[in-house]
């Protein structure tokens, strides 16, 4: 959706909660309200989405699968690959491995709620060629993906979400100079909104919400906006 047309539905939105209360907010103010609603909404769906296919459908345009990490760095144990560009959230990452004259793909997996030292000495976790398992880790470096000496990692692909860009409608005001941004970048043609069709309403349900933050759980909030309960299992939003 366009920029400006997310603002025109926030304004309308708006006007009906409290109309003197927020006629005189300035275009960078109204964006600046819609980018926080836009981060809250992407986190909440993007942890989701596994188990909702309007989730999915949103975040569709965000999608990038199969791509060649470049490597950064081989390790003693591991190999540090550098992020893709716009990296946001790994969906998948996938390995061609060599072991000897054998050659095998697999997934390299997350380890949640384990350290890497731990499963380093934990049969069930640690590379294994044969079994066509390996881990892998974040940090600020890069994706590590780990062999442990056991096997050759060839290539690495991940699938993940870009992260998402801020909307900006430099169009919107009067003047040909655009408008400065709070973080002090100047601000001179406008910025879409990237989610899939239909994004945008409870998206501007959230911007409502921070607009008028009556002092209730914003997140409890943003969740029933989403329908997601609050163990974190989804329901479709119809």
């Amino acid at each position: 959706m366009k920029a400006t047309s997310l603002i025109w539905i926030f304004d309308n939105r708006l006007h009906d909660v409290n109309d003197k209360k927020y006629k005189d907010l300035k275009v960078p103010t109204k964006v600046g309200i819609l980018n926080q609603a836009i981060v809250r909404f992407y986190t909440a769906v993007a942890a989701n989405r596994d188990s909702n296919d309007i989730f999915k459908r949103w975040l569709l345009p965000l999608e990038k699968t199969n791509i060649i990490l470049q490597v950064k760095e081989s390790k003693d144990t591991y190999v540090v690959y550098k992020y893709p560009d716009r990296f946001g959230v790994i969906s998948t990452v996938e390995i061609d491995a060599k072991k000897g004259s054998c050659s095998a793909t697999f997934e390299a997996n997350p380890l949640p709620a384990k350290s890497i030292k731990a499963a380093r000495f934990n049969e069930y976790w640690e590379p294994d060629f044969e079994f066509e398992q390996t881990y892998r880790d974040e940090d600020a470096d890069g994706v590590n993906i780990y062999h442990e000496k056991k096997f050759d990692i060839e290539n690495a692909r991940i699938s993940y979400l870009k992260n998402i860009l801020p909307i900006h409608a430099a169009s919107l005001v009067k003047t040909e100079d655009g408008y400065t941004y709070h973080d002090g970048q100047k601000i001179v043609k406008d910025v879409d909104l990237e989610f899939g069709e239909g994004a945008e309403e409870p998206i501007i349900d959230i911007a409502v919400l921070l607009a008028s933050d009556d002092g209730g759980d914003i997140n409890l909030q943003v969740n029933k906006i989403l329908n997601i309960k609050q163990n974190l299992s989804n329901e479709s939003r119809i």
